[in-house]
């Protein structure tokens, strides 16, 4: 048992020497400087990035987004998101017309031919 305890006490002294204060200063450094490329990382990745290149997240009455325009109907209530803002639309005119997906029209679920 005193000869574990005599190496368990050497393999600590041989950990603390490298913890001087020069060694924890750059540990933390370089722990910091990839805790703020992951921020950026993660940043970039936000909608809200998204929405300040142009685009607009749309949402029904209820807050939820809506994915397609085949999903809307006329004088449905909206929202808008913008980078800046809301802004709340009410729909017009007639419901659009829904694509086929695939499969529906061509049951190999291809382009199909153009000729």
């Amino acid at each position: 048992m005193r000869h574990v305890l005599e190496r368990q006490d050497r393999l600590l002294e041989r950990a603390a020497a490298g913890l001087t204060r020069r060694n924890l200063d750059q540990l933390l450094d370089r722990k910091a400087h990839a805790l703020d490329a992951i921020g950026r990382l993660l940043e970039s990745y936000s909608y809200d990035q998204i929405l300040k290149r142009g685009f607009a997240l749309v949402r029904n009455a209820t807050g939820q987004p809506v994915l397609a325009a085949g999903g809307i109907g006329p004088g449905q209530r909206l929202r808008l998101q913008f980078h800046d803002g809301e802004l709340p639309v009410v729909t017009e005119g007639k419901a659009p017309a829904r694509r086929p997906g695939p499969g529906k029209d061509d049951p190999k679920g291809g382009q199909g031919s153009l000729l």
